[in-house]
């Protein structure tokens, strides 16, 4: 009885206490990871090392959507992937880049396809020939450039979010706290240091 009594008090301070932490961090994660870094590291440094694991896996990147999501329209519809895997996953750079380089590059060469076409002769225009090829090449090195980056950028981003919540850190604090229970005794930490 003592036990349970002990746990739920435990529980009653530590659910509080869990949701204001992480929620100060969250929601300057979702603003911007880069625009709040020192802000998230402020925050962060009061987590424990359960919330910053909750927190991370809340917020870590996958590379497999937004590869998947660039690479399949260039490779099997021969259309621009419009950098749509690197938005999803929160590169707005690098699905900006994608998205004017390729959708510049596959116009441009289908006006020169539609130049070839005008020219109702055996005499193709060099500047129709040249545009294509160029549009053409322009269109699948961009779409190239956008799965590239949607399979790097995770790696990228999920190390500076554990950089900014002390994953790597040799010593850590905890000011929250902690209750363990084991078969023998039960033990309540208010604050623990680690070297």
């Amino acid at each position: 009885m003592k036990k349970i009594i002990i746990t739920s008090i435990f529980l009653i301070i530590r659910i509080p206490c869990f949701s204001q932490n992480t929620g100060a961090v969250d929601a300057l994660i979702r603003e911007g990871l880069d625009k709040n870094f020192t802000s998230i590291q402020r925050e962060a440094r009061s987590l424990n090392e359960f919330e910053r694991n909750f927190i991370y896996n809340q917020h870590e990147k996958d590379w497999l959507v937004g590869g998947a999501v660039n690479l399949v329209p260039p490779l099997f519809f021969f259309l621009p992937n419009f950098g749509i895997g690197n938005f999803i996953q929160g590169d707005n750079a690098g699905g900006a880049i994608t998205l004017v380089g390729g959708t510049t590059g596959y116009v441009l060469g289908w006006v020169g396809i539609a130049g070839m076409i005008a020219a109702n002769d055996d005499n193709v225009p060099s500047w129709a020939l040249a545009t294509t090829i160029g549009g053409f090449i322009s269109f699948y090195a961009f779409s190239a450039f956008g799965v590239v980056r949607a399979l790097l950028y995770p790696n990228s981003y999920n190390k500076k979010l554990k950089g900014v919540l002390y994953f790597s850190q040799a010593s850590t604090y905890d000011v929250l706290p902690e209750f363990y229970v084991t078969k023998n005794k039960s033990e309540l930490t208010l604050i623990r240091i680690r070297f």
